[in-house]
């Protein structure tokens, strides 16, 4: 049955979130929070409850933030929110040091929302739509049309929150060779305890994968393949420093940035202090310099700099650490530094991996139960998975940068339209502008664009509202 068309209430204006991960939700917050007339904030989002994302549904307690809880707060006013819901739970007993698990994460961002809808002012109403946005058009009328599974929902204003691209498969998926992403609540699901399982990829998803198999007490082997074969290095025990932080230019080049970091590191490590402490100073500094570098620039970081810098930037927790190690040292856990050749399934039925390493023999045939894709989020917004997003793409109404990382946004997060000027409906905001601001994953960076974008679109459709 086709959904009747969806018209806005006449007394109030209508912002659309599109995505309603952890982006989206923070927004819904900021404006259910600030709205001071009638307003109706509408997510479109598939899943069932908002806020939580591919991320934060994992209900495996082993799955721990990658950031401390003390910096966890949604709030970029109350840093210690995070930490007071976390005390209402009477079996926590945590501190801002500590990672908690992401599932809390996940239950209070949830929470928070629905608190917002309760305290909103009179006239301000939240929905949530379950759909996936197909299209939006802008009208003549200054807003837009968001085409959604059989319905049209009208908008003044959009943001669009849709998080990270799934990752990309880096080899054909033949018949017959169980392929799983390792984004998936399925990837550990039904391999036996001595089932042999291969995963491709060695970031934060990787780490992912084994604290499943080994929540299940997985016993067979588990080789893990990426064309460097480096694990994310481990979160140190937050310390406080006597040096002074480094002086960060705009105009340093990577080559300048990478020396410094670890001019940086020497002195800290000679005053027997962590490297990282001169690694997160550098973090706010990361956007103004990423939009000062040249495309030139830019593509020297991605094509030398980038696999160093992932390890270094997003660690893992200590507890994650330890049972990486541990695994390895049983030799259950293989780590191969190798790029994959061909995948295809062997006589006996099981997946044979081909890959090509850097060792004297130079490749190497391995076998496996199950295979699990954990290469992080595609980079490449040309083959863009959201119907949404590479419909406007492909119809030109936005732009990507040089190295289609992502959508080009103005510094008030307006997407930039054919003609380079700044959208006056479509704004955007985490994951979906990497090309614009590199650090812009993390819920430290979200926040602050969320509360930012909330405050400005508020302006725009007051003023929008006020207009004859």
């Amino acid at each position: 049955m086709t959904s009747p068309k969806l018209v806005a209430n006449e007394t109030s204006r209508t912002i659309v979130i599109v995505g309603g991960g952890l982006s989206g939700a923070l927004v819904a917050i900021q404006l259910l929070q600030r709205a001071s007339s009638p307003l109706r904030v509408v997510v479109i989002e598939p899943r069932a409850e908002v806020g939580r994302g591919v991320a934060y549904s994992t209900v495996s307690p082993a799955h721990l933030l990658n950031v401390r809880a003390g910096n966890m707060s949604i709030f970029p006013e109350q840093p210690e929110d995070f930490l007071n819901y976390l005390r209402t739970i009477e079996s926590l007993n945590l501190s801002s040091k500590d990672f908690a698990q992401r599932q809390r994460f996940g239950a209070y961002v949830s929470e928070r929302l629905v608190s917002a809808q309760r305290g909103a002012g009179a006239g301000v109403r939240f929905e949530h739509l379950r759909g996936r946005a197909q299209r939006i058009d802008l009208d003549a009328a200054g807003g837009a049309e968001i085409t959604l599974d059989g319905a049209v929902l009208r908008a003044d204003t959009i943001v669009m929150a849709l998080g990270n691209n799934p990752p990309a498969m880096p080899f054909a998926n033949p018949d017959g060779v169980e392929i799983i992403s390792g984004w998936s609540a399925a990837a550990s699901e039904g391999v036996a305890k001595d089932d042999t399982v291969l995963i491709v990829g060695t970031g934060l998803t990787a780490v992912d994968a084994v604290l499943a198999l080994a929540e299940r007490d997985h016993r067979g082997p588990i080789h893990v393949v990426s064309r460097h074969g480096r694990w994310p290095l481990v979160h140190a025990t937050p310390q406080s420093t006597k040096l002074a932080p480094a002086v960060w230019s705009q105009s340093d080049s990577v080559l300048a940035v990478l020396r410094a970091l670890r001019a940086q590191a020497q002195r800290y490590g000679a005053a027997a202090e962590s490297w990282q402490i001169g690694f997160d100073q550098l973090r706010p500094h990361i956007n103004p310099i990423w939009r000062q570098w040249s495309e030139r620039e830019r593509r020297r970081f991605l094509r030398h700099a980038r696999p160093l810098w992932e390890i270094h930037r997003h660690r893992m927790p200590p507890e994650a650490a330890a049972i990486v190690e541990r695994l390895s040292q049983l030799c259950q856990l293989t780590t191969h530094r190798g790029r994959v050749i061909e995948l295809r399934r062997s006589d006996d039925g099981l997946a044979r991996m081909t890959i090509a390493t850097a060792g004297a023999n130079g490749r190497a045939d391995l076998k496996a139960h199950r295979v699990i894709v954990c290469t992080g989020p595609d980079l490449d917004f040309r083959k863009a998975a959201q119907p949404v997003v590479r419909d406007l793409i492909d119809r030109k109404l936005v732009q990507l940068d040089e190295e289609n990382l992502g959508l080009l946004v103005a510094d008030d997060l307006a997407l930039i339209q054919r003609d380079g000027t700044p959208s006056p409906v479509l704004f955007a905001l985490g994951p979906l502008i990497k090309g614009s601001l590199w650090e812009t994953t993390a819920t430290p960076e979200i926040r602050v664009q969320a509360r930012d974008l909330a405050v400005h679109v508020l302006r725009v459709v007051a003023e929008g509202a006020a207009a004859p």
